[in-house]
């Protein structure tokens, strides 16, 4: 375990820094939009600050694969061991989220549930416009389960972003793969003839 964190505790603060950033982009498209006659923007804006959280997060561990391809131990679950670090606090918040809905009565509860709320809302803002939206007429932001929820998607695409990397599979071009000079392909410059 500590060699784990020896080599990746980096990347995953940098992918928890990369949430925090995400996460002010998505507010601002939310607060932005925050008005009932805007939900179709707001529901359109919080998707994308998503997806563009999911190719940072892809594009991230793939690059970190790529580079553990050459080890003699490689463990396939990596990017998800990577992303559970980075989410440990989102974890955690919606722990407290599900102690303040399982016993509101309870005031230390309910304020621990306030505050994982409150926390993951701004941790988590890109997902703001679509934590409004309502299910029975109760906001989902309201719904323990969806604090949870939201977690899933990173999850899934650092470790899908790792194993692509980790295998070679690019899916599109923006994948560069930094050779060493000992596997630089033949350019022609500099050759003798």
């Amino acid at each position: 375990m500590k060699q784990f964190f020896d080599r990746y505790l980096f990347n995953s603060v940098k992918m928890l820094v990369t949430q925090i950033v995400i996460a002010i982009f998505g507010l601002v498209l939310a607060v932005t939009c925050a008005d009932d006659k805007r939900l179709i923007l707001r529901i359109f804006g919080s998707v994308f600050a998503v997806l563009f959280y999911m190719f940072l997060l892809y594009y991230d561990s793939w690059n970190i694969g790529y580079k553990d391809r050459s080890l003699q131990k490689k463990n396939p679950f990596t990017g998800l061991l990577m992303s559970l670090v980075a989410n440990s606090i989102n974890i955690l918040l919606a722990i407290f989220f599900l102690l303040g809905t399982l016993n509101p009565a309870s005031n230390f509860c309910a304020g621990i549930g306030a505050f994982g709320s409150f926390v993951a809302l701004l941790g988590e803002g890109m997902y703001t416009g679509l934590l409004t939206l309502t299910v029975d007429g109760t906001p989902l932001n309201k719904m323990w389960y969806s604090y949870f929820l939201i977690i899933l998607p990173a999850l899934l695409a650092t470790s899908a972003g790792y194993l692509a990397g980790l295998h070679e599979f690019m899916m599109t071009g923006l994948m560069k793969t930094d050779y060493p000079e000992s596997d630089r392909p033949e350019t022609g410059r500099g050759k003798r003839h």
